[in-house]
């Protein structure tokens, strides 16, 4: 099974809650599809998409505060509870819009049931494709402009 998932953007609380939401929807379907194909097996999963992991900014409560990082971990941790892992790019950030602020973002993100195997790609199973690969600003720019602010995250299952 395969779930292209683009949950809510931005660092609001709300935005940040239903985003959380979502990853425990998708950690659910995995639990439901393990069940599914039966005892002693384990169901093909990934999960992979525009994760907008950027953290959560909540307005006058800096105790409750996340920086990016701090939510893909608490990400990582759901889903190694449901047998999955956040697969290694070649590029950890794979978003920028071209500007100085923000700069380059890590909300690209591929997960998948630990028991896949995948190619590597310089050492990594998710090749980023795109602005990363380009170490000329203005090429980058350019890039950015023709096709998206995301780059692209390829990935190929080994048999």
């Amino acid at each position: 099974m395969f779930l292209f998932l683009h949950p809510k953007s931005f660092e609001s609380p709300m935005d940040w809650g239903l985003r959380d939401d979502m990853f425990a929807h998708a950690a659910s379907l995995k639990r439901k599809l393990d069940k599914a194909v039966g005892p002693g097996r384990r169901a093909n999963c990934i999960v992979m998409g525009d994760l907008n992991t950027m953290g959560l900014n909540a307005a006058w409560n800096d105790k409750s505060d996340l920086e990016a990082d701090e939510e893909i971990a608490f990400l990582e941790r759901r889903m190694r509870s449901v047998k999955m892992i956040r697969l290694p790019k070649t590029h950890e950030a794979s978003w920028w819009n071209g500007k100085a602020k923000p700069g380059p973002a890590k909300l690209d993100h591929a997960f998948a049931a630990e028991h896949l195997h995948f190619k590597h790609f310089d050492g990594k199973p998710i090749k980023v494709i795109g602005w990363p690969e380009l170490t000329d600003a203005t090429e980058r720019r350019r890039w950015i402009e023709t096709f998206s602010d995301h780059a692209m995250l390829f990935g190929q299952i080994e048999a």
